[in-house]
Formats: C-alpha cells, sequence, structure tokens
C-alpha cells in the first residue's frame, strides 16, 4: 500500500470519526438513541415510572428514600477486579489511525488526538461501581473502587459513541456493535470501569411556592449532552483529589453533592482539578453553610433512582434536594446565571442586589411542559415527574406563608 493510499486512508477514518461525534451533538439526537437503547434493552428496563432507566427489580424505590439510608463503602485497592486492556479490542474499528497506521488505543485519546475534547477535560480520580446492596432496613449499601475519568469514560462515552456509529449505519435498525455485545450485560460490573453520575434536582421552597432549577448545557464546554436541559448540579461521583485522605474520605455522595452545587451554580473552578489541598467540609463556604442547613433539618436530600443510563451503561444516582425558604435565602445568595458548564434555566434574571435567582414554579402546568420537551435529559425527566408525584412527602404541595 503506497503512500497516498495510506493517507487516504487514515483521512477517510478521521473524517468519519469526526462525522459520528457531530451528529451526536446534533440537538434532539440524545432523545433519538436513547429511544433505540430503550428497544435493544427492553427487557432490561425498571418498571415504570423509573422504566428510563436499567436497574434490578430491587433497586426500584417506591417514595423517595432518605439519603442518610444510602451508605458507601470503599474497597482496598487489591479487592478491585483490573480491566484487561484487551477488552477494549471491539472499538479499535472505530477509531482514526495515527501516522504509524494504528488506531488509537482508547476513546479519550482519539477524542484529544483528532476532535476537539471539551474545554472541562482533564483525568481526575473517580469512583467506580463495584456492587449495590439492597439493605434489609429499605436502604442501599454501594460498593465502590478507585479508578480515573478516562478509564470510566474509555467505557460508558465509548458505547454512546459505537450506539451512534451503529444508528448511523444501520439506518436506524439497531445501536449494538460489538463492544456491547462483549460485555454482555450491564450488571457484570467485572469487565469494565463503571463510572457512576450524580444528578440533583434542586428543589427551593420559597413564599410564592416550590421552584426549581435546570441548566442548559454549554455544547462546547462539556463531554456530554450539550445543548440539552439537565439537572443542576450533576456530575461524577469522585473525590476532590487523588490524595489518599481525600480518596477515602469523599467516598460519601452528600459530599459530592456540595462539591457540585459549589461549582455548577456559585461558579467555584472544578475541586477535582489540579486541587492540592483537602476540602474542609466544615469550615470552607458553601459547604459550612450546607452542612449546617442539612443538619438543621433545613436541607432534606433524598434519593428518587439508582440504575444504568441504557445507552452508556453508566451507573446513575438521581436525587432531589429541598431547600426550606431560609436556607434558600441564604446559601443561594451571589448564585451565578452562568458557569463553565453552561447557563440556568429560571423565570427570570431580575433580583434585587445579590438575592437568589427565581427559579421555575414546580406546578403542573410547568411540569409538564417540561416532561414534554424533547430537549431535557432523560435524568432530568425522571427527577422532575417522581418529584411531582411525590410532593406531598416532600413537602411540597403547598407555598410558604
Amino acid at each position: 500500500m503506497g503512500p497516498a493510499v495510506r493517507q487516504e486512508r487514515r483521512q477517510r477514518r478521521q473524517d468519519g470519526f469526526r462525522a459520528v461525534r457531530a451528529w451526536m451533538r446534533e440537538l434532539g439526537r440524545e432523545r433519538e438513541i436513547v429511544q433505540a437503547a430503550h428497544r435493544a434493552h427492553a427487557d432490561l428496563l425498571a418498571p415504570a415510572p423509573m422504566n428510563r432507566f436499567i436497574a434490578e427489580p430491587a433497586w426500584v424505590l417506591s417514595e423517595p428514600l432518605d439519603l442518610d439510608q444510602l451508605s458507601v463503602e470503599l474497597a482496598a485497592e487489591q479487592d478491585v477486579p483490573p480491566v484487561p486492556e484487551e477488552r477494549y479490542a471491539p472499538l479499535l474499528r472505530y477509531w482514526p489511525l495515527g501516522a504509524d497506521d494504528k488506531p488509537a488505543a482508547r476513546y479519550h485519546a482519539a477524542v484529544t488526538q483528532f476532535d476537539t475534547p471539551p474545554r472541562i477535560w482533564f483525568n481526575g480520580p473517580s469512583y467506580r461501581l463495584l456492587g449495590v446492596e439492597r439493605r434489609t432496613d429499605g436502604g442501599f449499601a454501594l460498593r465502590v473502587g478507585t479508578t480515573t475519568y478516562w478509564d470510566g469514560y474509555d467505557s460508558w462515552a465509548a458505547l454512546q459513541f459505537e450506539a451512534a456509529h451503529q444508528l448511523r449505519e444501520t439506518a436506524g435498525a439497531t445501536l449494538v456493535g460489538p463492544y456491547r455485545r462483549s460485555l454482555g450485560t450491564p450488571f457484570d460490573l467485572t469487565n469494565r470501569n463503571c463510572a457512576i453520575g450524580i444528578s440533583v434536582l434542586t428543589v427551593c421552597l420559597t413564599r410564592t411556592g416550590p421552584r426549581f432549577y435546570l441548566q442548559r448545557r454549554a455544547a462546547a464546554q462539556v463531554a456530554t449532552m450539550g445543548g440539552m436541559a439537565g439537572l443542576v448540579p450533576a456530575g461524577e461521583f469522585q473525590p476532590s483529589s487523588a490524595a489518599y485522605a481525600a480518596v477515602h474520605s469523599d467516598a460519601d455522595i452528600w459530599r459530592c453533592a456540595m462539591r457540585e452545587f459549589a461549582e455548577e451554580l456559585f461558579g467555584r473552578r472544578d475541586l477535582n482539578e489540579q486541587r492540592a489541598a483537602l476540602v474542609d467540609y466544615e469550615r470552607e463556604s458553601p459547604f459550612r453553610e450546607l452542612q449546617r442547613a442539612r443538619q438543621q433539618g433545613q436541607v432534606r436530600p433524598y434519593l428518587l433512582d439508582i440504575g444504568f443510563d441504557p445507552v452508556s451503561w453508566k451507573a446513575g444516582l438521581r436525587l432531589v434536594c429541598v431547600f426550606d425558604e431560609a436556607a434558600y435565602l441564604k446559601i443561594f445568595r451571589g448564585m451565578l446565571p452562568e458557569t463553565a458548564e453552561g447557563g440556568l434555566e429560571v423565570s427570570s434574571l431580575h433580583r434585587v442586589g445579590n438575592e437568589p435567582l427565581t427559579g421555575m414554579a414546580l406546578d403542573e402546568e410547568t411540569v409538564g411542559r417540561y416532561l414534554r420537551d424533547p430537549t431535557i435529559t432523560e435524568a432530568a425527566r425522571l427527577c422532575i415527574g417522581l418529584t411531582w408525584e411525590h410532593r406531598e412527602k416532600l413537602g411540597l404541595s403547598a407555598p410558604v406563608h
């Protein structure tokens, strides 16, 4: 094969790779891919209303679960099964060829070298799901190990890419490709680095009734779901740094959620990005205020759902966090309408001084409108629907007087 032919082959692979990624970013494509996944994995979906995600029957909740009933156990490093490199072999056919005519070894490397990576793009430490146990008291125990963001991304995001590639190649007939087939089932957590996402529906009680917030994700800034309206805050279950003490003390869902609040509502630099010092949750703001408000019952986080995304097989914990008015007015002062990851969807940007921005009314009309919106993420759709369904248990059925 001559140099010109090799160059043409390399260019064709690179162009094809970028074309699939561009197709994935088109508004509305996520919904299309999710619907294909629902068809392909219909036998794995949880019962309604949680049937947007894959879950074991024992994971399904009949009502919101207080976050205190969710525990996390960090496994010792020697007890975490390594994922062999050959697991990624079925994906090599999709990645662009380099100057040596060999494909990129992993998806993150292909994105970095042959496309434009998102602005927020670094290989921070992350937690990996190893098991989910439903306790006898009705709560959950998560068993996790350590991994990195890119190790998780090279599995869940690669499954998204493969799904898009297969749908384009088969004219929408199937998203199943060789990598998905090789993994067998999403419940086998030994053959992939199963990353964990945390999504929070933020609801604030006000004198005019409960209000909630969504974020329209900036397409150029984030790795996935650009242009979609999603929950805020949302992010990876990660420690605040790679330091041994942080990895062990931050294996806590509430601590992760607090850091996401700081980043996405107050514009704090991503705390996982090159931070050496540990986070002082008792004295640093806004963690101090969030901690105290929770201890006083003014902030109440609940688990709504746990399961796997049907496309990426990424594990997800979906929460609702209810703020009483006193905590809302104090903690949300100075909140930003826009941060690095996107802009808040709010009823108005008008405010007096530094007071909180007013969210969207949690009422039947607004909830119905968002549940019909094709540009809302599946996690947001589920959380809004479940929160509305359980509004009496959550204390959201009447305005504050």
